[in-house]
């Protein structure tokens, strides 16, 4: 085990908080200058672990798609707990294994209530968390990456993996929203939210509409003065145009 940025420092020198696709390509260019396999990495409480290969970064939704895969394999239960904000890539990954996906709040402390009420086999949330109910719920990075290490002989088999999944347009974009505005804003979303014909429409934490080849998240942030909006599509045009029919909702 070869360690980079092991120095405790909140002001993290050696690269952003955020552990990202961008904040993570000089760990990347150390994997392969050290010869190693895997790259796993944490967030600043260590309650988020994502992962690159010599290759690079490895997907938030791709990671939690094959995580989620193996859970359901080991443990034989038939659900998935995640959020909202989770695209359909892990629907898709559980589906032969008459598994199905359960969404609810963003947030790990409803997706571990999630989890325990509907006995799922994992929790999961695109960012990085994981909450493995057999060792109790909450987000655990190092049991989840050990988790991972025990259930696969060769990196190669996550892309492999990866290889076998339809390919899906995700884009993600932030409003400025005052906080004292957001519930006003997202009132007002949900009145309009009718205007996308057919649409099915969920007010549970925001307004997502589910397409039968898309869906589209509006969202207020719970960390930033921002509305968050979110899309996921078959086609990028298709993910596109949600992402411009958005936007203007909010505006």
């Amino acid at each position: 085990v070869s360690p980079v940025n092991n120095e405790p420092d909140g002001l993290f020198p050696g690269r952003g908080a955020e552990p990202t696709a961008e904040t993570l390509e000089e760990t990347t260019k150390f994997l392969n200058e050290c010869g190693a396999d895997l790259a796993i990495c944490f967030d600043g409480d260590a309650d988020r672990v994502v992962f690159c290969d010599r290759q690079g970064f490895l997907g938030y939704n791709e990671m939690i798609a094959f995580i989620s895969r193996l859970a359901v394999k080991e443990s034989g239960k038939t659900r998935v707990a995640t959020t909202v904000e989770t695209g359909r890539l892990l629907d898709t990954a559980v589906a032969d294994l008459n598994a199905e996906v359960s969404r609810t709040k963003v947030g790990d402390v409803s997706l571990a209530y999630s989890t325990k009420e509907s006995d799922a086999a994992i929790g999961v949330e695109p960012a990085g968390v994981y909450i493995l109910p057999q060792v109790g719920y909450y987000p655990d990075s190092f049991l989840t990456a050990l988790f991972l290490l025990s259930h696969i002989s060769d990196i190669a088999e996550i892309r492999d993996f990866f290889s076998h999944l339809p390919s899906f347009f995700f884009e993600k974009s932030k409003i400025p929203c005052p906080n004292s505005l957001k519930a006003k804003v997202a009132k007002m979303c949900q009145t309009k939210a009718s205007s996308f014909e057919g649409g099915k429409i969920n007010t549970l934490d925001g307004i997502r509409i589910d397409f039968s080849d898309s869906w589209l998240l509006i969202r207020p942030s719970g960390t930033e003065p921002v509305i968050r909006v979110l899309t996921e599509a078959s086609s990028e045009s298709r993910g596109k145009q949600l992402m411009t029919q958005g936007i203007s909702l909010v505006k």
